[in-house]
């Protein structure tokens, strides 16, 4: 009697798993699209365009083949976006870029904002995990602005203190391993669009 109790609670505890399983896997099915959708447009939608490159209203893909191809040839791409106004003339490319050097807390994710004729005209971080007041001081206006007008004929480089030179930027004080990853992902944007886009 008590063997038949325990069977039967096994065949209920079988179904109510089975149907809540199945409740779990469809709706994954119905919203895994949305949060595809939800993830591009908070990495890459028509504010993220804005901030980096200013005038523009959207971003639209450039050609999937050529993706490809910088993603085969450089690692540190994430993907590529032409910046386009409300007429849907080009006023700029977005380049989305892992650093190629590490930050205090890893590889920063950015996406560069690179006008026609090659220069800077916007940055935005996407992800990082640099130390909070110090590292994340990065994303100050002030220390982005740097890179305005930046082309891609330069390598940027970092100093401490005494900016003078045209290709050089200031490091945030006390943040200099993450104002150096920083700028090893607008440098690979630069050379990114250089090789690829221009």
């Amino acid at each position: 009697m008590m063997q038949n109790e325990i069977v039967k609670l096994g065949i209920v505890l079988l179904i109510i798993t089975s149907i809540a399983g199945g409740l779990l896997a469809f709706s994954n099915t119905v919203t895994a699209d949305l949060i595809v959708e939800a993830e591009e447009a908070a990495s890459s939608g028509p504010e993220v365009a804005m901030a980096v490159v200013p005038g523009s209203a959207k971003f639209v893909n450039i050609e999937e083949g050529l993706v490809e191809e910088i993603k085969s040839e450089n690692d540190k791409f994430i993907d590529g976006k032409k910046a386009v106004d409300e007429n849907g003339n080009t006023v700029g490319y977005g380049i989305r870029t892992l650093s190629t050097v590490a930050g205090y807390g890893g590889d920063m994710e950015l996406f560069v904002g690179i006008s026609p004729d090659g220069e800077v005209v916007g940055t935005k971080v996407l992800s990082m995990a640099e130390t909070p007041g110090l590292g994340t001081n990065v994303q100050n206006q002030e220390f982005k602005d740097q890179y305005l007008g930046k082309t891609t004929d330069m390598n940027i480089e970092v100093v401490k203190s005494g900016v003078s030179e045209d290709n050089q930027i200031q490091a945030v004080a006390g943040a200099t391993f993450s104002s150096n990853s920083y700028t090893s992902a607008v440098n690979n944007a630069l050379s990114i669009f250089e090789e690829y886009i221009k």
